[in-house]
């Protein structure tokens, strides 16, 4: 009983399509006009570039797998999960487009207005819509770029790879320094202790000038090694497949935004004519 009362049966909206298919082809044929006007003559071309990389294992860069070749192969080359997040969470530091904004002058592509700071921050707004940062399944750091112009696309996300593996090969460099300074001071330290002790003798003297000739020896040799670890320093990233120009446009989507715009536009144009045909009937 209920199926034979409903007012938007299959039945009756066949018949209401049937009677109404001119306004509702009408509808359908307008909405297409528009959207290929939009997408022909008004949407500018997108190209797509992407660059994909991997982490490489920070252990890599300890200074005992230089000089120890006993434990060299113990390490991998690629990091774990947890290393692919110290790389995710860099790629989407501010500063990083911060960067990519002032060298490709990006202020004016997006042709953002205001002083210095406000195009800046405008500017990197925008760049973080055409910017898509994404760890896939299998570890991989993959980083996609929109742009209008192919070659520029590319270029970005090539030199935005670069900009997260230069940025992590300093923090390292960095502590490499700090660690480098504490053993000099340490030595200058021991030194000047050697020194006050030249003129003492004894036997309980002789042996702390010769522990601190040992130590300062050794505190040398573990600068030397950190210099030298720290002048060869470890890519935090490899990458696997560089970003090329694109041969065409990828946005927008010509083919699937005009299937998306008929079906949608067929659907809301049944639905008006089943609404203004129920005002009519009732």
């Amino acid at each position: 009983m209920h199926h034979s009362t409903s007012l938007f049966n299959l039945h009756d909206t066949a018949a209401v399509v049937r009677n109404r298919w001119k306004p509702i082809a009408f509808f359908v044929a307008i909405v297409l006009a528009l959207t290929t006007l939009i997408l022909f003559f008004i949407l500018p071309k997108k190209y797509k570039a992407e660059v994909v990389a991997v982490a490489t294992n920070p252990s890599l860069a300890d200074k005992a797998r230089m000089f120890n070749t006993n434990i060299q192969l113990l390490y991998s080359n690629f990091g774990t999960s947890e290393d692919l997040d110290r790389l995710y969470g860099v790629a989407r530091l501010d500063t990083i487009y911060k960067t990519l904004v002032d060298e490709f002058d990006l202020t004016t592509y997006y042709q953002v207005k205001g002083d210095s700071s406000l195009k800046q921050k405008n500017a990197v707004h925008d760049l973080k819509e055409d910017v898509t940062v994404q760890k896939t399944e299998l570890n991989q750091l993959r980083i996609m770029v929109w742009n209008k112009g192919n070659r520029l696309a590319a270029d970005m996300a090539n030199r935005m790879m670069q900009i997260i593996e230069n940025l992590l090969a300093e923090v390292w460099r960095s502590d490499y320094k700090r660690s480098i300074e504490t053993l000099h001071n340490a030595i200058a330290q021991m030194e000047d202790e050697h020194r006050l002790l030249l003129d003492s003798g004894g036997p309980i003297a002789m042996a702390k000038k010769e522990g601190l000739l040992n130590s300062i020896q050794q505190y040398r040799k573990a600068a030397n090694e950190i210099q030298l670890a720290s002048a060869n320093t470890i890519p935090a990233l490899i990458i696997l497949e560089k970003a090329y120009p694109a041969a065409k446009a990828a946005k927008p989507d010509k083919l699937m935004t005009l299937i998306s715009a008929f079906l949608l536009a067929l659907f809301f144009g049944i639905c008006a004519a089943l609404l203004v045909d129920r005002k009519t009937t009732s």
